[in-house]
């Protein structure tokens, strides 16, 4: 990505919107998301984090947030990742960031998701 980044074909908004496409496609969000398989959850985390650079007013993480939403928070407690990690944590603070570059999302049941995996689970995820 660094590579692809660097080409100043990508410095322009189509450049960065291919550049997240290709983190979406790499992350395969339509496949089903296993928590309790540390590389699925690898996977979709090192996609994010690619990604992260790229996000801005004009280039959207809504999928990225949609997913993890969906997908993720509802599991937040099962989720496995490498020794000495706090997969939780890091999934919360990639949402975090993403969220600032969220587009047109009409699900508001994703903030009660996140929400209740907070309350519910905050021991899990802060400990």
């Amino acid at each position: 990505m660094k590579l692809l980044s660097s080409l100043s074909t990508m410095q322009t908004l189509l450049g960065r919107q291919q550049l997240v496409n290709i983190a979406i496609e790499q992350a395969d969000l339509k496949a089903d998301f296993v928590p309790s398989d540390p590389d699925c959850v690898d996977k979709l985390t090192q996609c994010i984090k690619q990604a992260l650079p790229f996000f801005s007013k004009n280039v959207h993480s809504t999928k990225f947030i949609e997913h993890i939403s969906n997908h993720v928070v509802p599991f937040l407690s099962e989720l496995a990742g490498p020794e000495g990690t706090n997969v939780k944590l890091e999934v919360l603070k990639l949402l975090a960031e993403m969220s600032t570059h969220c587009g047109d999302y009409e699900d508001r049941g994703c903030l009660e998701k996140v929400h209740n995996a907070l309350l519910v689970k905050k021991k899990i995820v802060i400990f």
